[in-house]
């Protein structure tokens, strides 16, 4: 764990010491852990039961007392080279999240480190399977002063504008996915990377998740949106779309509800996913401030506004107050200087 300046090291036996002296969680068959959007073939949701002990209380007894209400930022990294960041809204009960609990066994497996779960796993009731892990390894709590969660941004591209221009596909075990291929996307300069770089890949489906992916993860990586399976003339629409995914992602590794996703100052958003979580109240229409606070877009003193059609128009920073992006029929229209145009793209001058 990491809090402050030094790290703290807890033990998986000192772990199972607060479990055996009367800190134990458990959720057995009678009263199942859930993830929220982890179902079967038939929309039930999938059963698991663990033992385990409450993160806050190793926090208690470990940490000095800490609390996870405390902090705005969770990190977990794991063994097998898994990233994520979660809000508070996942793990502060105060702000509608829930205890993690640190299983020490699960779905009937006393976990170590030769199983696929390994020696640690981090479980969140009713939050989504992305804010899980495996292989726990380490954990740092932060706040917003401490650690920026979200990298700066200098230049935004919008999914709804490409059309099918980056359109591709990949095959697993047979079933064949579509969606928007990141290699086509890097090849035409919307996204920059080199070797190091990591994406942050952000995802909301009413509560937020965010995941740092390595190159090995996202150079050949896909928006998923639909799959069809082999023999079959039937497409069959993802339902947690877009799932960042791919065919070399390992299963634990892919992002459903991708919203955006951020590498080497620049990024990709899929104004669907944006609307749903900005346009809350339904009104149809966002400013163009809240859409760049949210992806954390560069301050700068202009701002240039690309359509799809070709329509390039520059706004100083105090106008983007008053210019809104609109949901229609047409697409995503934004009206600026006097001219209407679905939108493509904004970047930071």
């Amino acid at each position: 764990m990491g809090i402050g300046e030094e790290p703290i090291k807890v033990t998986k036996g000192q772990i199972r010491e607060l479990a055996n002296g009367g800190k134990l969680v458990e959720y057995g068959e009678d009263q199942p852990a859930y993830a929220s959007d982890k179902t079967d073939d038939d929309g039930n949701k999938i059963p698991h039961t663990l033992k385990g002990v409450y993160f806050d209380d190793i926090l208690e007894a470990y940490a000095d007392g800490a609390k996870t209400s405390d902090f705005t930022s969770m990190s977990i990294y794991a063994e097998d080279g898994y990233e994520t960041i979660l809000s508070a809204d996942v793990f502060n009960v105060e702000q509608g999240g829930v205890k993690m609990i640190i299983a020490l066994e699960y779905d009937g497996v006393v976990l170590n480190p030769s199983e696929k779960s390994g020696a640690l796993r981090a479980i969140f009731p009713d939050k989504p399977a992305n804010t899980w892990a495996k292989q726990v390894s380490k954990i740092v709590l932060a706040s917003d002063k401490e650690e920026e969660t979200v990298p700066e941004t200098e230049s935004v591209y919008f999914a709804e504008a490409t059309g099918d221009k980056y359109d591709g596909s990949y095959e697993v075990d047979g079933t064949t996915y579509y969606g928007t291929s990141f290699k086509k996307i890097f090849a035409d300069g919307i996204l920059k990377s080199s070797d190091e770089a990591q994406m942050f890949v952000y995802s909301w489906d009413g509560t937020e998740y965010t995941s740092l992916k390595t190159k090995e993860y996202y150079e050949d990586a896909f928006l998923v949106y639909a799959s069809k399976a082999s023999g079959s003339e039937d497409f069959v629409p993802e339902k947690d779309a877009p799932v960042f995914n791919g065919a070399n992602i390992l299963k634990g590794m892919k992002v459903k509800h991708t919203m955006y996703v951020t590498v080497e100052k620049t990024s990709f958003a899929v104004l669907d996913k944006v609307f749903e979580k900005l346009d809350f109240k339904g009104k149809g229409s966002i400013l163009v401030t809240e859409l760049l606070d949210e992806i954390n877009m560069k301050e700068a003193s202009t701002y240039t506004i690309t359509g799809t059609d070709g329509t390039e128009k520059q706004a100083k920073k105090e106008e983007l107050a008053s210019i809104r992006i609109e949901s229609t029929d047409e697409g995503y229209i934004v009206a600026v200087d006097g001219s209407e145009f679905v939108i493509m793209s904004i970047k930071a001058k």
